[in-house]
């Protein structure tokens, strides 16, 4: 019977690989006759992307995520510049991750599951998500700032809607979060090589390259895949565990000094200090987590004296360091942390003016520089305050409230295993007070939108269709993890 069911899973499998396939090719030779101008080599390019997007539907669905986080940092770049003219890459990614979500979420449904399975337990965070997306929406209806408004409004719940959602269609099994953890971590490192080898120069309106360009989202997302390397078991013996993190750390900690963001840096200092606080009071799990930390600091260390001497990195951080020297010392820092800290004294001023509903969304853009175009005050809490007042702030506040309280039901279930998650998600919302937008915090809403899913996962155990006992009680830390999975197969 098992032989006769492998059979069918393996030729419904190899249908799905030959039909995708047809399909696209039929429709690429169909663009090629219509329009012969188009290169060969971009058709070519167009029906390995279309067998790689196959093959990711059917065996790493989870993987398709890490495209969406990448390809904004990438797609400026000269190799893909030509490429991003004629079509918006980030687009594209999104595009095909929502085909991804939709074959997985019917394939699932065929296969005999249901829609409530998905979400089942975690109502309370979703709708919370949802409530503070949808203020933000309705601050649309008074904004002074229309057209940036606009963007803020539609990116949040469209973008960061979908990221948050993912995660339940696409993190069913622990293999899926480990495959997802592996590509990111692999991306990140070419991120952090890039960075490292390839710096960018801020350039002047005439042309000129006068500075090497703070890049806060690579360090940002960098920092996310040292959280993943320390904090979460890619292999299950501890010899294996140390050789990835001794061979991917360093250049991951270097590409973070080379990014020359105070923000990520910060925090992620921050998070090494309170992630040992919270690990559960089990045998040999704190040891662990200080001997983690001891050796990502010294690793940073090493790393800041190497990087040091580089001249387009010790230029940088000698200007930061000048910075915080001033403000240590009483005086203006000037830069970039006295144009944040501008930013935040405005701030300060302006919500007192609108408490209960706030300027509207993109509100800041008109009321600090009188334009309506892209701007905001670098703290995500001040931005919710300025533009949603109290009625954002409490929705913010309570879909956050919801998501610790998850990460923390999660700890008493699985122990150390994901306090991966904690670190993720206290590591973005810190940066957050640093910099970014309703938009540029959507790894945010991802990593709370894992959270989610991953106690989804727990709560319904390997197979089951109603809550385990685990779960339902709590302190009980036996919930047994597979060291392997067999690959998905429709």
């Amino acid at each position: 019977m098992n032989t006769m069911l492998t059979s069918v899973t393996v030729n419904k499998s190899s249908i799905a690989r030959w039909y995708g396939m047809a399909i696209g090719g039929g429709i690429i030779a169909a663009l090629l006759i219509a329009n012969p101008a188009i290169h060969p080599l971009w058709a070519l390019l167009g029906l390995l992307v279309l067998v790689a997007t196959i093959e990711g539907l059917l065996r790493y669905p989870a993987v398709m995520l890490v495209p969406v986080i990448f390809i904004p940092q990438w797609k400026d770049l000269s190799v893909f510049r030509g490429l991003q003219s004629r079509v918006d890459l980030t687009l594209v990614s999104l595009t095909i991750l929502c085909a991804v979500i939709l074959f997985n979420f019917i394939v699932a449904l065929a296969r005999g599951g249901s829609a409530r399975e998905f979400f089942a337990g975690q109502g309370k965070g979703i709708v919370a998500f949802f409530i503070f997306a949808g203020v933000v929406a309705l601050s649309y209806s008074y904004t002074p700032a229309p057209n940036w408004g606009f963007t803020q409004a539609t990116r949040l719940c469209g973008i960061g809607g979908l990221l948050f959602m993912s995660p339940f269609v696409l993190i069913r099994k622990e293999q899926d979060f480990r495959q997802f953890a592996v590509a990111f971590v692999f991306f990140a490192m070419a991120l952090a090589a890039e960075i490292i080898f390839f710096p960018r120069y801020a350039v002047t309106q005439w042309g000129w390259a006068y500075a090497v360009k703070t890049d806060i989202g690579g360090g940002w997302i960098i920092g996310m895949a040292i959280l993943l390397l320390f904090y979460y078991p890619f292999a299950e013996s501890p010899s294996s565990k140390w050789f990835w993190r001794l061979l991917c750390g360093p250049i991951l900690i270097v590409g973070l000094i080379a990014a020359t963001a105070r923000g990520p840096l910060v925090s992620l200092l921050l998070v090494f200090i309170l992630t040992p606080l919270v690990l559960p009071r089990k045998r040999g799990a704190s040891s662990k987590a200080l001997t983690s930390i001891g050796i990502v600091l010294a690793l940073v260390a090493a790393s800041i004296v190497a990087t040091s001497l580089l001249p387009h990195v010790g230029g940088k951080y000698r200007e930061k360091t000048r910075e915080i020297e001033r403000v240590l010392h009483g005086s203006w820092p000037g830069g970039t942390m006295g144009e944040r800290l501008d930013f935040y004294q405005a701030a300060l001023t302006e919500i007192p003016e609108k408490p209960v509903l706030g300027l509207g969304v993109g509100g800041w853009s008109v009321f600090y520089y009188g334009h309506d175009y892209k701007s905001y005050p670098h703290n995500l809490f001040l931005l919710v305050a300025v533009e949603e007042g109290l009625i954002g702030i409490i929705a913010l506040a309570a879909f956050l409230w919801v998501v610790g309280s998850t990460i923390k039901r999660i700890l008493a279930v699985a122990g150390e295993r994901y306090v991966v998650l904690f670190a993720l998600v206290v590591f973005c919302f810190a940066v957050s007070m640093f910099s970014g937008d309703l938009d540029t915090n959507r790894l945010l809403w991802l990593w709370c939108g894992m959270t989610f899913a991953i106690a989804r996962m727990l709560r319904l155990g390997p197979g089951m269709s109603q809550p385990s006992r685990r779960w339902e009680r709590s302190g009980e830390l036996s919930y047994a993890f597979p060291t392997s999975d067999a690959d998905r197969t429709y």
